[in-house]
């Protein structure tokens, strides 16, 4: 049996409001905007537990627990005015159940992102350990953001207070760096916008749902997961270190070659999304609070198999850094002067709920229109969970997990506890299990020779 356990907001996070940023408008009405991290815990942890350090956590995060008011002009703003505490959602995992299944479930389930809050838990109990969930609206955070949450409600579980870690939040929409546009471009968006304001097209809460539920009947979200034992862990990060090439690239690599090998000649192929951090290029910069504080560069590259693993990742890699500018990283900003109703119209038109030319010219010219993309890398790092002597202590830390309509496989890595530990997202309708499992165990053993090499 699952149970629910909610509470009010009101004392410990009032008068936060923020205005959205047109990078965050941008996820809003998308009818897969679901983020998932998942912590596997050494023991029991209590919903009770989560109960009680919820307040202060909402303090800490205030983005826990807002909803999004969307004013008649079309503006939208974060606001934790008339928001509860985010729910924790507690059950058993039945024993012939995996929580893969439940991350399936959680993709499915709306968010909604007008009453709030725009965050919930899941905890799943099984022979005397805990399976944690974190599950927020993309429009409010990344994956590091999840972790950050996580990180600080283990700490709260501990000890009663919060390590000494910076939890700055910031507005994107103010701390983002100035970008320059051309005065054809602004006359472009001008003229969109005003085009856009004359067809008087809204679209209302219904239409949210509508998309939503459309979309979910020809989409079917699946998990794959494997992890790295210390000793190979360790071994590939040295192997990294004397050859001057990052985590995420090799692991990346390993993945382009599976694809490669058991996917070949796809166009597909020659496109790989990278999740990329912002926070260092925001002014101020924002802290590990939870927040939407990265964006994907999209790399153009195919991989070479007549080449080296390591060549490729290299390579790859020098595709990558030069992309790493605000001008790119920001790209998205640019969007700020387009009527806020146009932003929106892109996810309806993606879902075939919209059909005014406009909103379909503009969906192509993003391209959001298709998938584009084999891959998504989103590497998180070594993250900062010290939870030695202290139980619960994290086994294992999984995500970000995303079903993506956009790319076809989102790999999310994550070390924790000296471990790397791996997960691929992806539509199970698009993509056939057995061959996706093939793909992520062939990636896992390329990374495990390249760690067997230097012993």
């Amino acid at each position: 049996m699952s149970t629910q356990h909610s509470t009010r907001a009101s004392e410990s996070t009032s008068g936060f409001r923020r205005k959205l940023s047109a990078m965050e408008r941008m996820s809003l009405h998308m009818p897969n905007p679901n983020v998932v991290v998942v912590a596997q815990l050494s023991e029991q942890l209590s919903a009770g537990a989560i109960q009680r350090g919820l307040p202060a956590l909402c303090q800490r995060h205030p983005l826990l627990a807002v909803r999004t008011e969307v004013k008649e002009n079309g503006d939208a703003w974060f606001t934790t005015d008339h928001v509860g505490l985010p729910p924790v959602h507690d059950g058993d995992l039945p024993a012939e159940a995996s929580w893969r299944s439940f991350v399936a479930a959680e993709h499915r389930e709306r968010i909604d992102w007008l009453t709030g809050p725009m965050v919930r838990f899941r905890l799943l109990q099984h022979a005397g350990r805990s399976i944690c969930m974190v599950v927020a609206h993309h429009s409010i955070c990344d994956g590091l953001s999840l972790v950050y949450v996580l990180r600080d409600l283990l700490e709260w579980v501990w000890t009663g207070d919060f390590g000494e870690h910076d939890s700055r939040s910031v507005a994107l929409r103010d701390a983002a760096p100035p970008l320059r546009s051309s005065f054809l471009e602004k006359a472009m968006l001008g003229a969109m916008s005003r085009k856009w304001k004359a067809q008087n097209v809204h679209f209302r809460p219904g239409d949210s749902i509508r998309l939503h539920e459309a979309f979910w009947t020809s989409h079917q979200s699946a998990v794959w997961t494997a992890s790295l034992g210390a000793d190979e862990t360790k071994k590939l990060v040295q192997l990294c270190h004397a050859e001057s090439i990052s985590i995420g690239n090799i692991i990346n690599a390993a993945f382009l070659k599976s694809q490669a090998q058991l996917q070949p000649n796809r166009d597909i192929n020659k496109t790989t999304l990278v999740a990329a951090s912002i926070r260092h290029l925001l002014a101020p910069k924002a802290g590990q609070a939870l927040g939407f504080y990265a964006t994907g560069v999209r790399v153009g590259y195919s991989y070479n198999v007549r080449q080296s693993l390591r060549t490729n990742a290299r390579a790859f890699s020098q595709r990558l850094t030069p992309l790493l500018t605000p001008k790119t990283l920001f790209a998205m900003m640019r969007l700020a002067p387009l009527d806020p109703g146009l932003i929106d119209a892109l996810a309806y038109a993606r879902g075939g709920l919209c059909d005014q030319p406009l909103a379909v010219r503009f969906l192509k010219r993003t391209g959001k229109d298709r998938v584009m993309a084999g891959l998504l890398m989103s590497n998180l790092g070594a993250v900062p969970i010290n939870s030695e002597l202290r139980p619960p202590v994290v086994d294992a830390l999984y995500g970000p997990m995303v079903l993506s309509d956009s790319t076809e496989k989102y790999v999310g890595a994550v070390t924790v506890g000296n471990r790397l530990h791996l997960s691929v997202s992806y539509d199970s309708s698009v993509v056939d299990r057995v061959r996706l499992e093939a793909i992520g165990e062939s990636a896992v053993d390329e990374l495990r020779s390249l760690a067997t090499a230097r012993s």
